[in-house]
């Protein structure tokens, strides 16, 4: 879906509490990812 992609591509990402920097981070089992939505004008 278009309209996913194009807010997914503005979102945050943080890999057990850690932020990610770049699509190229692996994950590993049992790893927890949480997504941040734009907010605040961010």
């Amino acid at each position: 879906d278009a309209g996913l992609a194009k807010v997914l591509a503005r979102c945050s990402y943080l890999r057990d509490g850690i932020a990610v920097r770049t699509t190229a981070t692996e994950l590993a089992n049992a790893q927890t990812i949480d997504v941040l939505p734009p907010f605040a004008g961010g």
